[in-house]
């Protein structure tokens, strides 16, 4: 005769969640177990039902993953949440963060509120800026010019000169990245 049909849909996104989460803490064979049942994380008693785990938190959202809030607590309806990929990032434990003036945000999200590339901020913070000057200091934003035969012969020209790259990339409003990469391609003109 078969297994009794279940009153929910097994073949849901949410059923796959809930399902890949047992998984994660009680499967050693799982891929991610060592991060999860590994490091003695579960779920609580209350979510071994499926159908009490959707009472919970509802069919999951398009677009949007299980989260726990904090990273040190299994899975339970007070610590989850459906969450965006940008949000779970977001939410990792090796994940820098950085307090300021009351603040704390991932180094990710401080680029991404001060309008800087986050590797920027990474490499400044590497470079053992304060964490002051690294949020305030403004990027030099250097304007797209097509490096055509006739600007690379002068760039050539001046460095033949003597100028120095940083001195080239401020005549001619280039990045001195720029100028030293077209200087690269004719290694007799550095």
């Amino acid at each position: 005769m078969g297994r009794p049909k279940k009153p929910y849909d097994t073949q849901s996104r949410t059923y796959d969640a809930w399902s890949d989460m047992k998984s994660r803490c009680l499967n050693p064979r799982h891929q991610a177990f060592a991060r999860y049942g590994g490091r003695g994380l579960t779920f609580c008693k209350r979510w071994a039902s499926y159908e009490k785990f959707l009472a919970d938190m509802g069919e999951k959202p398009e677009g949007l993953t299980l989260e726990r809030i904090d990273n040190s607590k299994g899975y339970s309806p007070a610590n989850c949440r459906w969450a965006t990929y940008k949000e779970q990032l977001n939410n990792k434990r090796n994940n820098r963060r950085i307090k300021f003036n009351g603040v704390t945000l991932t180094v990710t999200q401080w680029a991404e509120k001060i309008g800087i590339p986050r590797f920027t901020l990474f490499a400044r913070l590497r470079a053992g800026w304060s964490i002051a000057k690294a949020l305030n200091i403004a990027v030099h934003k250097y304007k797209q010019i097509e490096l055509t035969p006739r600007l690379i012969a002068k760039i050539k020209r001046k460095r033949k000169a003597g100028q120095s790259t940083r001195g080239i990339a401020a005549d001619l409003g280039l990045s001195r990245a720029a100028v030293i990469r077209t200087l690269e391609r004719s290694p007799s003109q550095r």
